[in-house]
């Protein structure tokens, strides 16, 4: 007698993703050639009943170092402009306040540059999940790689208000309600909130600018758009608003030119958001 074992076609034991949450049968999995998204799902068992789809979390090895690359040239760019002129002012400084001041500046600088290097990207990759026969043959239906994690969420129905708020912190969801209404639930803005850039980390992994008047500007669209005329959901439950601080309270940070934008970036590839001193 013979026997025959074949190998299954383009399977490589080395080629692991992980699934977890919100799936019957979470753990890793082995995959083959081009395998996608719907698939590993499908054979995870589907979702469970308390599946919140929003909320999924795709995170990609490669998409994590290519994050991670971009977060230390920013903070290397922060850094340039801060320390441009330190030990100028420092040389040139002729009382001992002068001194004790220029160095606390330094100092601060420091401290932020330092945090800013200890970041961590995420390497989340923003998905759209639905039912597995709607989402098969979808841009959304990604073909896996080595090392790539899917983590779905159970329902969820918290709001979290961070930031220059007076209270920080995390709020029934509530249908009705904008972003304003969890402002105040927060107990309002702070004398150097800027409520003026106020934006949602939305629960997907996107980032998305608050409506602050009648006409706002779209920057996917490059154009303005009335208030009203094309409805999104500002405010989704496990959304997380922000509130960015003036930087103008602080003297060093004035005259720097891209700083708001750079920790706006930053807060979207590594989900946290960097409080000022």
């Amino acid at each position: 007698d013979y026997l025959f074992i074949r190998t299954v076609p383009e399977w490589n034991i080395d080629q692991k993703v992980n699934i977890e949450g919100e799936v019957k049968f979470p753990g890793f999995y082995i995959i083959k050639k081009n395998e996608t998204l719907s698939s590993l799902i499908e054979r995870a068992g589907g979702y469970t009943d308390n599946a919140y789809l929003r909320g999924a979390v795709f995170t990609r090895e490669r998409v994590r170092d290519i994050q991670q690359k971009s977060i230390a040239q920013m903070a290397a760019k922060i850094e340039r402009e801060l320390f441009a002129e330190s030990s100028a002012k420092i040389s040139t400084a002729v009382t001992k306040e002068e001194i004790a001041a220029r160095e606390s500046e330094a100092k601060q600088k420091k401290e932020l540059i330092e945090t800013l290097y200890k970041i961590k990207a995420t390497g989340r990759m923003t998905i759209r999940l639905t039912h597995l026969r709607l989402l098969k043959n979808t841009e959304y239906d990604i073909a896996l790689e080595e090392k790539d994690s899917l983590f779905i969420p159970k329902k969820n129905s918290v709001v979290n208000v961070l930031g220059a708020v007076m209270s920080r912190g995390s709020f029934v969801y509530t249908g009705d309600f904008d972003y304003k209404d969890y402002i105040g639930l927060a107990g309002g803005y702070t004398n150097y909130a800027d409520n003026e850039n106020v934006y949602v980390l939305k629960v997907d992994g996107t980032a998305m600018k608050l409506s602050s008047g009648f006409f706002n500007w779209n920057d996917s669209k490059s154009r303005w758009d009335v208030a009203g005329f094309e409805k999104i959901k500002e405010v989704e439950p496990g959304d997380s608003i922000v509130v960015p601080e003036k930087f103008e309270r602080i003297a060093w940070m004035r005259g720097m030119k891209d700083i708001s934008q750079i920790l706006y970036q930053i807060a979207v590839a590594a989900a946290v958001v960097i409080d000022l001193l």
